[in-house]
């Protein structure tokens, strides 16, 4: 890495889905097989713009970085811009979470169910391991991860009406092949919450997110030794008030890394920021503020690191928004980077994002090999969304 740089050219656009106009999430995941494979998640309706039908495809790139698709479930009603998923694989199969009955015109054609395929990668018929009935609510199925036979799913709901948010977990031992009955993350008192990721590392799992009261949120990570009984820490920030918990990595010794933000987005002082939680430390300085990454240029809106990846050697990568000016359609997008586990930053790379509502870095990935992915979504003037895959040239 050449710190200091700022070209976009440090970037290399290597694919863009779908190859046809249509709308595509926000949400793009990837991991490795097994084998080693990098393999990548994207969703998307069926490409006309008036299909209720979307569909999940699981791609990975040959020789030349061209996607060959891996297998795609079609079988699905829902709408393409609400709707999550996860993404984890158990041997040469992949674990997919998803929401099925909301159609595109965000309208219920029946209660949500929270699904979980199993999609073999030699294209066989993907078989759901589990359907649950979530109700009339709006939802997502954030993230689903494995670690051997140990899985866990997460999903979070917005029941219609009141309004009122729960966040769910699932969990299977054997692989994925079964799930036990969900229930719900406990939230603290006063809160709703919402459950963005979830971690399994050596000493458990762990589930990064934020609780809810009124106009107020707070990061949160609930901690697990099983997967079954969780604990929520609560991080109040000194002074603030919005502190969210967006995606959760695993840093040397235990510590838990989360990318987030702090501040409100009429606060002059709001900053993209990397948390660090460890669970070894007493409750009140489990949290400290690892880096809160200045903001020398024209914000006006809330500032947010939106994922972390880490390479094998310990490298952490950050993909840092922040808005340039009072145009909606201009973001300002940073990557920093860390070698000594987070102490000291070097700026990376630079670039705006032709955005209105879309973010060119959703997602960030270290695959096994040591590249280092960006996902996310580019918005054309015609309302489709393309999701934008890029590696990073080291």
């Amino acid at each position: 890495m050449l710190p200091g740089i700022c070209q976009a050219d440090l970037w290399q656009t290597i694919e863009v889905f779908p190859e046809t106009p249509g709308q595509s999430t926000d949400t793009f995941q990837a991991g490795a097989t097994p084998s080693g494979e990098t393999v990548f998640l994207t969703f998307r309706d069926a490409g006309d713009g008036e299909s209720e039908r979307s569909s999940i495809r699981l791609v990975k790139l040959d020789y030349l970085d061209r996607p060959i698709i891996l297998n795609e479930i079609s079988e699905l009603q829902g709408d393409p811009l609400h709707v999550g998923f996860g993404l984890a694989f158990d041997g040469e199969t992949a674990l997919v979470g998803d929401i099925a009955s909301r159609n595109l015109n965000h309208q219920h054609v029946a209660d949500d169910d929270w699904v979980i395929w199993r999609a073999p990668l030699d294209g066989s018929t993907p078989e759901a391991a589990m359907k649950f009935s979530l109700g009339p609510s709006e939802c997502r199925a954030n993230d689903i991860r494995a670690s051997g036979a140990f899985v866990i799913a997460i999903a979070q709901c917005t029941e219609d009406g009141t309004g009122h948010r729960t966040s769910w977990i699932a969990r299977s031992s054997d692989g994925g092949r079964t799930f036990e009955a969900p229930s719900s993350l406990p939230a603290p008192e006063g809160a709703e919450t919402d459950a963005e990721r979830v971690l399994i590392y050596g000493n458990g799992a762990a589930v990064a997110g934020y609780s809810v009261r009124g106009t107020s949120l707070n990061g949160l990570l609930w901690t697990s030794a099983d997967g079954a009984s969780w604990t929520a820490h609560e991080y109040v920030a000194p002074g603030e008030d919005v502190t969210r918990f967006l995606a959760i990595r695993a840093g040397e010794e235990g510590r838990i890394l989360l990318p987030g933000n702090l501040g409100h987005a009429s606060n002059a002082d709001a900053a993209a920021a990397v948390f660090e939680f460890d669970p070894a430390a007493p409750a009140s300085s489990a949290f400290r503020v690892l880096r809160a990454f200045d903001m020398d240029v024209g914000t006006i809106a809330l500032p947010i690191t939106r994922d972390l990846a880490i390479t094998g050697d310990g490298v952490i990568f950050a993909g840092v928004r922040m808005r340039a000016s009072s145009d909606f359609d201009n973001f300002f997008w940073r990557i920093f980077s860390s070698s000594d586990g987070g102490e000291t930053w070097n700026l990376s790379d630079s670039f705006y994002g032709p955005l209105q509502g879309g973010s060119p870095i959703n997602y960030m990935y270290a695959s096994p090999d040591g590249e280092i992915y960006a996902a996310g979504v580019t918005f054309e003037t015609s309302g489709n969304y393309h999701a934008v895959l890029r590696r990073l040239l080291r």
